[in-house]
């Protein structure tokens, strides 16, 4: 598995989209936030190469409200497909095929 660490910069108003392979899961989170762990551990007991694309939560991007107007995490964007919500987004990811 070649996750990306997940404490990395936070995204903030006036940054560019990450360009990133559609063929992996992209988790938008916020280091600390419990509701976007629960979608990063979802991704890692399924053995998921993914990215997790840390954002602002006080200074959001506008490509990122784009994705998710209401701007909570996490956002989990995979081949073309959004979806915002804790439990959402770990139904979603459960979906896609891992390693198991």
């Amino acid at each position: 598995m070649l996750s990306t660490p997940w404490n990395s910069v936070h995204l903030r108003n006036g940054d560019v989209k990450p360009v990133v392979d559609p063929e992996k899961v992209v988790i938008y989170a916020m280091r600390f936030c419990p509701y976007a762990e629960r979608a990063i551990l979802t991704s890692l007991e399924k053995g998921l190469d993914f990215v997790v694309v840390n954002i602002n939560l006080t200074s959001k991007p506008d490509w990122f409200l784009e994705m998710n107007p209401s701007g909570s995490v996490p956002v989990v964007e995979y081949k073309g497909g959004i979806v915002a919500g804790s439990v959402e987004a770990s139904v979603f990811i459960d979906q896609v095929e891992g390693k198991f």
